[in-house]
């Protein structure tokens, strides 16, 4: 197929054909001849070109929705695992827990409970809304996004309108 007709079935793949795609054009662009260099180059432009707008329609899209509308949208675009379900779960269930028992109502160890909560949370940032600065270190604070931290219990809970929706979404406690 030539560079072209790839180029224009860009809209009409999945995000896992255009992932393969970029990471089959990444490995010509550096592997290949002449020609498929210049060719995965191309692609790899199309490609960024397209998510950039993908991500201004989205962003535009989203702007005027509620929280709950955004956590909703960000769950249908971007479906649980089953380790989401399980992180939302945990907390629905035990509100004013520790990461360590969540994690142990998770059927983990250690803080493995705000790893994935705290990832789960990353991956929908740009649907929900940003992470606002942690506290007690230099990054975000991505659980944050949808639980509430108190500092001096060292407690989760998940932010009311939050934890509703999930409710409505079918994550019952």
């Amino acid at each position: 197929m030539s560079t072209a007709r790839v180029i224009d079935a860009i809209p009409s793949m999945s995000d896992g054909e255009r992932l393969q795609l970029r990471q089959n054009a990444d490995r010509k662009r550096f592997e290949g001849t002449d020609e498929q260099q210049v060719s995965a180059a191309d692609v790899i432009d199309a490609l960024d070109r397209f998510e950039a707008e993908s991500r201004r329609q989205m962003r535009e899209r989203i702007q005027n929705m509620s929280e709950t509308e955004r956590l909703k949208e960000a769950f249908r675009v971007q479906p649980p695992s089953e380790t989401d379900a399980k992180v939302i779960r945990a907390l629905l269930n035990n509100p004013g827990s520790t990461s360590l028992e969540l994690s142990e109502a998770s059927g983990w160890r250690g803080n493995a409970w705000h790893l994935h909560f705290g990832t789960m949370c990353y991956n929908r940032e740009l649907y929900l809304w940003p992470a606002e600065k942690s506290s007690t270190h230099d990054a975000k604070f991505y659980s944050g996004i949808l639980a509430t931290y108190d500092e001096g219990s060292s407690t989760f809970t998940m932010k009311p309108e939050i934890a509703k929706a999930f409710e409505d979404m079918g994550f019952r406690t």
